[in-house]
């Protein structure tokens, strides 16, 4: 199961600093062990920044890593949409842990169990860990609220809040990526604040208020070049 590939590892802040820093040693010169590689091999290939097998950046890559620079946290908008859609993990955290919500990682972890019986405890646990991961070390946690971690004694719980703080652009890339997999490009602001969404946009991404979606939109409109 692609629940729990990432062997407990999650996306990890400094990880990703140091494929980005130096993406043509990445194969040769990073300082992980064999499993964190491997699991973060595994993120880097969904969030779409590597591809495996010809053990290069991808051309998306190429752009983002300028940009991280200057703007790391636009970065990870863009790379949580892409995880989104390519992570089964990400996408079922997304997808049914409702905002403004907060759970124990073992709540977590029962949810996980009573949505799909056939994934074994070991899948589950090694999923939740990957999670938690990744919201305790990087932004995703606690710059874009997707999951505040606290820890309270031997238990972990995760406050899932979510972000007006949202780039113009990574809610376009948003809208194209919820157009492609709809297969059509007109949509109304509703659709994305109904209960039953499940295939993306702002509000299920970054929990996105509908009033700071609209006035993004009029800014994209207003400045879209012509």
């Amino acid at each position: 199961s692609g629940f729990g590939r990432y062997l407990t590892f999650g996306l990890k802040d400094d990880w990703l600093k140091l494929y980005l820093n130096d993406t043509e040693s990445w194969f040769l010169k990073n300082i992980l062990g064999n499993k964190q590689y491997e699991s973060m091999n595994y993120w880097l290939r969904e969030a779409e920044l590597l591809k495996v097998k010809e053990k290069r950046e991808t051309d998306l890559c190429a752009k983002l890593k300028d940009i991280f620079k200057s703007d790391e946290l636009f970065v990870y908008q863009i790379i949580l949409i892409n995880l989104f859609y390519n992570s089964q993990l990400m996408n079922w955290y997304l997808s049914n842990i409702q905002w403004n919500s907060k759970y124990s990682s073992s709540e977590l972890k029962d949810f996980a169990l009573n949505m799909n019986s056939k994934m074994s405890n070991r899948t589950v646990l090694n999923g939740i860990s990957s999670l938690i991961s990744t919201l305790a070390n990087s932004p995703i946690g606690d710059k874009l609220r997707l999951g505040i971690v606290e820890r309270k004694g031997r238990e972990t719980f995760i406050s899932k809040l979510g972000t007006d703080n949202i780039h113009p652009i990574a809610v376009a890339y948003s809208l194209y990526r919820y157009a492609t997999l709809k297969n059509r490009y007109k949509f109304t602001v509703s659709e994305f604040y109904r209960e039953d969404n499940k295939d993306g946009g702002p509000y299920l991404l970054f929990g996105m208020s509908r009033p700071a979606f609209e006035n993004t939109l009029r800014w994209l409109q207003e400045n879209k070049k012509g």
